[in-house]
């Protein structure tokens, strides 16, 4: 496991870590980060009973190398989406937008903003999200312990989006942890989108 992340995953205060960050590459260091809005969204989430996953930029730090994102991601079940979008405006959060996607399986990416930082909560059909849900692994993110989406799972949200993003972070995945590729490939097969497996052949995006 690579240093940063372990620090990502055990530590409860990033705040040093994630500004140098965001100097070293330019970003801004003023307002609340996602290191700061992170424990804020779990508490809501814990506190009314919701279950969730987190995925997105950060469960793939607890698998491969960290990276910076622009988003917290959370997969959730479309029931309770109704009763998280009260929970979260009445404290706070503002509903952006909502993208939806039918291909190569429906999915919908329902965006809420908090002091200017982006929450993505993202639903699929019911069999993908209770499989999303049920093989979540248990673990520690910024002293927080949370489900986080299992790798195989969050590789195939990657292989949904398929974007050069998603490409290189499904290879990063493949080179830093032992995957269940016969899960992965039925999965694909079953979601009609079994030749995006090929991404597992490519060289290291850069």
């Amino acid at each position: 496991m690579h240093d940063l992340n372990k620090l990502m995953q055990e530590s409860a205060d990033l705040e040093l870590v994630i500004v140098a960050l965001r100097k070293t590459i330019g970003y801004s260091v003023t307002g609340m980060t996602l290191t700061d809005l992170f424990p804020k969204v779990l508490k809501l989430l814990h506190d009314n009973n919701i279950s969730f996953a987190v995925a997105g930029g950060f469960a793939r730090s607890v698998y491969a190398p960290y990276r910076l994102t622009k988003d917290i991601d959370l997969s959730i079940s479309i029931k309770d989406l109704q009763k998280i979008d009260s929970v979260l405006t009445e404290n706070g959060f503002s509903k952006t937008d909502e993208l939806e996607f039918s291909s190569p399986a429906k999915r919908t990416i329902y965006k809420y903003t908090y002091d200017d930082k982006e929450l993505d909560l993202i639903t699929y059909d019911t069999k993908l999200t209770s499989a999303i849900l049920q093989s979540a692994k248990h673990g520690k993110l910024m002293g927080c312990t949370v489900s986080i989406v299992s790798p195989e799972m969050l590789v195939i949200q990657k292989m949904l989006s398929y974007r050069n993003k998603d490409k290189a972070d499904i290879i990063e995945i493949r080179d830093s942890i032992n995957l269940d590729m016969d899960l992965i490939r039925e999965w694909a097969s079953k979601l009609k989108m079994f030749d995006r497996v090929s991404v597992f052949d490519e060289e290291k995006i850069e």
